[in-house]
């Protein structure tokens, strides 16, 4: 199926914010937005449209649109919120598991011991990404799990960058491998409790974080169009960090 030009701008600016290229507070700017997408302004205003009614961006009349920068206070409603669906999808896939999909997230876990050896951000923060969709697809709950999604794309941005503090990385690791057992276990209850722990526990590194580093809690605007950069002009780049 093809995507409309509203769809394909939405779904990229979705995944630039989720990812932190688009970090929070960035202003956006349509012009750039159009010239990148080769669009004409209605479907990039119409994409933002729907970003704005889903949280991810604010719209200041007469100020211009804004990625959503949230408090810590927000993101710790957010996370109670998604510990609780986390939990409860959690106990459906420990209910639904295959033997195939329990060989599956034994061979993710070795894979995020692998990254974590090598303190490899980028390749535990895809590691942690195909586990929770694995779990997400043997739960089977469409609803549930969009539901997921649109808490964990909130909040990617802020957790993405706690995870070299407080041990965070190997925390989470250790966490995910009481989570496997519980699945590989077919244990509802403990897969539940071990799934919300996971969420909260993180919840809780954030808040520490922010609380002893305020100045993880300061996003890079300058670099907030280094992706559009790249392909618009190879120089903007460089000047923009000069």
């Amino acid at each position: 199926m093809t995507l409309s030009n509203t769809d394909r701008v939405r779904i990229e600016l979705e995944h630039r914010i989720a990812s932190g290229d688009l970090p929070p507070g960035s202003a956006i700017d349509e012009s750039l937005l159009c010239t990148f997408f080769r669009v004409s302004r209605t479907p990039v205003r119409e994409a933002l449209l729907q970003l704005a009614a889903t949280g991810q961006v604010r719209i200041a009349p007469r100020a211009g649109i804004f990625v959503t920068q949230h408090t810590i206070e927000e993101l710790e409603e957010m996370l109670e919120t998604l510990a609780l669906l986390e939990g409860a999808c959690t106990q459906l896939a420990a209910y639904r598991i295959s033997n195939a999909q329990i060989r599956e997230l034994e061979r993710l876990q070795k894979r995020g011991a692998k990254a974590l050896q090598e303190k490899s951000l980028a390749d535990y923060a895809t590691y942690n990404a195909e586990l929770h969709a694995l779990i997400h697809s043997i739960a089977g709950n469409t609803f549930m799990v969009q539901q997921i999604e649109h808490l964990r794309r909130l909040t990617n941005p802020y957790r993405h960058r706690h995870l070299d503090q407080e041990n965070r990385m190997e925390q989470s690791w250790h966490e995910h491998q009481a989570l496997t057992q519980a699945l590989a276990q077919r244990d509802g209850p403990s897969a539940m409790q071990a799934a919300a722990s996971h969420v909260l526990s993180g919840a809780e590194s954030l808040r520490r974080v922010a609380q002893a580093h305020p100045e993880k809690w300061e996003f890079d605007k300058r670099e907030r169009y280094s992706w559009l950069n790249a392909q618009l002009n190879p120089l903007a780049g460089f000047y923009m960090r000069h």
